[in-house]
Formats: structure tokens, sequence, C-alpha cells
């Protein structure tokens, strides 16, 4: 990927996967393209806002008003044990494919992840940009977490049996570097864990540019099965799978809550739908690969991958 112009405060850069210059645009929200890449098809923001701008998600105030009671801690109140029924089975996952050793977190957010992972046997660790989150980690879970960005993790760590990365890659400036740097934080045969939203969601389809998924301020990249896979193949993983069976709830895998015009024809129609949805058509939708959920994992080859400066 490289920056063909900086102009008006924006960045116009190639496709981050094949390093294509021709797009055609998707949608315009917000007043900023959403593009996909002619050639592999990777969608992106193009021309994308600062980092200064996008950053400015991630404050204190939308870590404690908006990000910790989305994630059930209300009034400073955490409830470890609901969070260890949560990731339960995706640990299990994880013992067995690679064994209870050391997992590191890529975006740990509130560290809820780390706390149950620690609490089921692992040897935990991570990254946040967020200060506040990074004090929440360390004050009230005492976790091993360092405020960093992805793309400046440093390469002299002991190898990891696992890393994850929730929901953290579609908000990266070089999506690409970061998973280059995985695969050298991985052990060979360690584990990527990989969610992210699902380009070819149903909800996308059914919401339009009114999905709240698409929103150029914070999500800079968009992925597909196709090109995560390819993105992920590339960087020196291989048994690159994706679970279309992630969730259990149908409002998991189509949430027309997901939008940023609630009140509209469009989102009433789809609230609707799904609500009308039973256990076969929510099955077929999931399997089908149109739930709003990419949920990947990848084993590191015994080789990693080109990294940037490698391809030049």
């Amino acid at each position: 990927m490289r920056t063909l112009e900086t102009a008006g405060g924006l960045e116009t850069v190639t496709c981050a996967l094949c390093d294509s210059r021709w797009t055609r645009i998707c949608y315009r929200k917000f007043g900023l393209p959403i593009v996909a890449c002619l050639r592999c098809g990777l969608v992106f923001a193009n021309p994308r806002p600062p980092r200064k701008r996008v950053w400015q998600r991630y404050s204190a105030r939308y870590f404690e008003r908006e990000y910790l009671p989305a994630r059930g801690v209300v009034n400073g109140h955490i409830d470890l044990p609901y969070f260890d029924v949560k990731y339960a089975s995706l640990l299990a996952r994880l013992d067995a494919t690679v064994g209870k050793g050391r997992l590191f977190e890529i975006g740990a957010g509130d560290g809820l992840f780390l706390a149950a992972a620690r609490r089921a046997g692992w040897t935990v660790s991570g990254i946040e940009l967020s200060p506040a989150a990074v004090a929440f980690c360390r004050d009230r879970l005492h976790l091993d977490v360092t405020e960093c960005l992805a793309e400046d993790i440093p390469l002299d760590l002991p190898p990891f049996d696992a890393v994850a990365m929730f929901d953290v890659i579609e908000h990266l400036f070089d999506p690409m570097q970061t998973l280059a740097t995985v695969r050298r934080l991985l052990r060979p045969g360690g584990v990527l864990v990989l969610t992210t939203p699902n380009y070819r969601a149903l909800s996308r389809r059914a919401l339009g540019a009114q999905w709240s998924v698409l929103n150029p301020f914070e999500h800079l990249f968009y992925f597909t099965e196709k090109t995560l896979a390819r993105a992920l193949g590339r960087y020196g993983f291989g048994d690159i799978a994706f679970d279309r069976h992630y969730s259990g709830t149908v409002q998991d895998t189509m949430n027309p809550k997901s939008t940023h015009a609630p009140g509209s024809r469009r989102a009433r129609w789809y609230d609707a739908w799904v609500s009308a949805c039973g256990p076969r058509r929510h099955w077929f939708i999931q399997s089908a690969g149109l739930g709003d959920l990419l949920f990947a994992t990848a084993r590191a080859n015994e080789t990693p991958g080109e990294s940037r400066a490698e391809r030049g």
C-alpha cells in the first residue's frame, strides 16, 4: 500500500492487498467515498481521514460511557463468571488446537477476554490504543496490557501460542503490516483468531448505506472471506478457516439495530423481517456466509510471509 496524495486533510492510498490504484465507488458516507479495488475486490475508505481524526473515537468518554456499558460493565460492576462462560468455547477451541500457553491480544479493549483466558489457565498479555482502556485493564483486572498501536508492536517479544484480534483489523491504517507482525509474534503452528465485519453481510444488502458498519471515520477496511483469506495467506498463514456458525442468535447474525437511520422505512422493514426469522432461515443465512461477522482462524506457517519492507 502506498500513499498517493495527501490533500485537504485526507490521504489517498493504493489498495493495501494488491497495490492497485484503480477502484470504483461503492458508497459515499459522511462525505467520504468507500471504494472497491477493481483488481482484487478489497473494499476500503479512500481517500481517508487522518489518524488524529479517526483516533478521536477512542476517548475516555467513549470508553466509559459507550464501550463499557455495551459490554455489560455498568456502574463499575464486572461479572467475570459471565465472561468466563461467554469465551469458554473459544478458549476450549484454542486449547484443543495449540494447548494452553502464551496468548496475546491486539486491541484488548476492556481486557475481559484476556481475564477469562487467564482464569482458564493461559498466560496473557496484550496491547491497546486507548489510554482509558489500558488503565482499566491494569487497575481493575491487573492485566499486562500496554498502550501501543498495532502497527508499532515490538518484534523482540518471546513467541506466542495464540494471538487474538477481535474487531480490530478494520480500524487499522496498515492492516497488512500488522498481519506480517502477528506472524512473527506467533511460533510456527501457533494460531491467530480474528473477527471483523463481513462486507458480504445480508445486513449491508438490506440496510445499504444506512448500515452503521459503513463508517469511513471509524472503519477503514471492509473484508470478505475471499479478501481476508488472501491477506492471511500472503503474510504467512495457512489452514485458514471461517466459522460461519459462530453465533446462536438471529440478532447477532443479522442485527437490524446496526443502522444510522433507525426510523427509516428500510430499517423498519429489515427489523420486522429479522424478527420473523426462524431457526432454519437463520441457519441458512449463516451457512451462505451472509452473517454480520467474519470469524476466522489461521495457523502460522513454518516460514513467515513477506513483510512490506521485503516487498519494497
